[in-house]
């Protein structure tokens, strides 16, 4: 014991003397919504000082759906409303993520934004409790219309509603909702015929990129498969999450040796396109 205790300490002693090897191509990521987002704007602004003390290059921030979208706890989507112009919103919900940008802009961060759920009520294909709807089945076209005005809003040249605060800054990073293989992110995971939320996802990663192109970001870093690790795997069969190399599998339609699914395992549940060449579909 004594042995491993003083071998443990002169190992700790060497890490501490040793200078660090800082990678000039690895990023230094931090996500905290509910300090950076769902504070006040005092602490986001402490985090942020402190986040910038630190040495951290990009700030992740999931763009809740619901928290901009009007109306978003009923079942009918506003009349006459255009979900591809941010100013169709209410201006104060887009402050939060406003901020967000502009703060971490001034301390020279870039900005990594996920459009995710939760989402309106009347954006969901799913006829079940406002608490199911949220993150059931999201309507492609409403997403890519969302993504559109989130683009738009962040492409560098529009104007802030609030007056005197000017042009708001560029977002160049984006990745494509939270978690897809978990149904606490998005539902139904699976149904008796299978897993279905790697099509699901598919379709929204597509109504995403044509958003993000429509807004003029066409050339950004673009993510997806910001999967969860692990998940529990009890439960209802809808909820139950997709275990992640099956998810990736089911996503770029391969089969466990890597090659294109053809014939009837390309069909739903997993919604190939016909023809499809794995990562490329």
């Amino acid at each position: 014991m004594r042995r491993a205790i003083l071998l443990t300490g002169a190992l700790a002693a060497l890490t501490a003397a040793a200078p660090a090897g800082a990678s000039r191509v690895q990023r230094s990521i931090f996500e905290d919504d509910q300090t950076l987002v769902l504070s006040s704007a005092t602490i986001r602004e402490r985090t942020l000082d402190d986040l910038k003390t630190l040495g951290v290059d990009t700030v992740h921030s999931v763009v809740f759906w619901s928290k901009v979208a009007p109306d978003s706890l009923s079942t009918h989507r506003p009349a006459g409303f255009d979900g591809s112009n941010p100013a169709a919103y209410p201006a104060n919900l887009w402050d939060r993520y406003d901020g967000l940008v502009r703060g971490a802009q001034a301390r020279g961060m870039d900005l990594l934004l996920s459009p995710s759920s939760p989402m309106p009520a009347w954006a969901s294909g799913c006829k079940a409790s406002l608490k199911v709807r949220k993150v059931c089945r999201p309507n492609p076209t409403q997403f890519k219309r969302f993504v559109q005005a989130l683009g738009t809003r962040y492409s560098g040249s529009y104007a802030d509603e609030n007056e005197g605060r000017g042009v708001l800054p560029r977002v160049a990073r984006w990745s494509i909702w939270n978690e897809p293989n978990q149904g606490g992110w998005l539902q139904p995971q699976r149904t008796k015929r299978g897993a279905v939320a790697p099509a699901l996802y598919r379709q929204l990663v597509r109504a995403a990129i044509l958003g993000l192109r429509a807004s003029g970001h066409g050339s950004d870093e673009i993510l997806l498969g910001e999967t969860a690790p692990i998940g529990n795997t009890t439960g209802a069969i809808v909820r139950r999450p997709v275990a992640t190399a099956t998810f990736w599998r089911n996503l770029l339609c391969l089969n466990r040796s890597g090659r294109a699914l053809t014939g009837r395992a390309a069909r739903p549940p997993r919604g190939c396109p016909s023809g499809a060449r794995g990562g490329r579909s």
